[in-house]
């Protein structure tokens, strides 16, 4: 059975005042996007990676460019929950048949592989 990896990062992140998406903003010389991405590939190593994206989309996925193992999703209402976000990706878990589905917010920088592994 295959794993797929899904990042949730279709949020504003209107608290954090800031015209981008807060996943694209930098920590550590990186957006902070990408540590959750880093985490599921390094810890569980899924077949592919959904990114479940909204809001000014094209700049997560510019974060992303050149990535192979990494799809989009676009979810029109982030008000519609985790729920809404896995279904927009539902095509992605069906093409792999997924067997597991690793779901992890986009804004979750400290997120380690270890952790991720633990849980598998």
């Amino acid at each position: 059975m295959s794993l797929i990896g899904l990042i949730l990062a279709a949020g504003r992140g209107s608290r954090f005042k800031s015209e981008k998406p807060k996943l694209v903003h930098p920590l550590l010389g990186k957006p902070m996007v990408y540590y959750p991405y880093r985490a599921l590939k390094e810890g569980l190593n899924p077949l592919k990676v959904g990114v479940i994206v909204g809001y000014k989309h094209h700049l997560v996925e510019e974060v992303f460019k050149g990535y192979p193992d990494v799809e989009f999703f676009f979810q029109e209402n982030p008000k519609g929950g985790t729920a809404d976000a896995v279904l927009k990706a539902l095509p992605l878990l069906e093409k792999y048949g997924a067997g597991f589905v690793a779901i992890i917010n986009g804004d979750s920088p400290l997120v380690l592989p270890e952790t991720l592994k633990a849980g598998f």
